[in-house]
């Protein structure tokens, strides 16, 4: 296993853990490493900015200088248009929940070194751990829904 800081995850090792460990349909984790290949950019506040929608209005009036990477944005994207990930691995995700220095580090192995024995919460399940993305694609999402005027109800 290879211990690795993800934010989420270190904030609160316990939900992580028993999160991970549910037996879920499906699991996928868009994690630090594939994140940090998204942008904002100011490209992409010009194009959004073209918009009258609220969203694009405010984005365009509150975003000074702030270009940061899109985490949580690539992974509701990725659940909207699954085609936006290329590549992903299947591995076995855990949390380090003992209280000492390895304290919420995430813990991860393939199927042939998966932990045999289940731990409190159950046994590990396997996760779709995303690798790469189509980022086009995902730009083109995201600028188009920043775009989109609010649907009437």
């Amino acid at each position: 296993s290879h211990p690795r800081h993800e934010f989420n995850f270190w904030f609160d090792p316990e939900a992580a853990h028993i999160t991970l460990r549910a037996h879920w349909p499906r699991i996928d984790l868009t994690d630090v490493d594939i994140s940090i290949k998204t942008m904002f950019t100011p490209e992409l506040l010009h194009q959004i900015a073209q918009s009258h929608s609220p969203a694009a209005q405010y984005l365009a009036r509150y975003t000074h200088d702030d270009y940061y990477y899109m985490w949580d944005e690539l992974a509701a994207a990725a659940w909207i248009d699954p085609k936006i990930i290329t590549k992903e691995t299947l591995l076995y995700v855990d949390v380090d929940t003992t209280r000492g220095p390895d304290y919420g580090d995430t813990l991860t192995w393939t199927s042939a070194n998966q932990p045999t024995l289940p731990g409190p919460q159950g046994d590990a399940q396997p996760v779709h751990v995303h690798e790469d993305l189509d980022l086009a694609r995902f730009n083109r999402m995201f600028v188009d829904l920043m775009k989109a005027e609010p649907v009437a109800q």
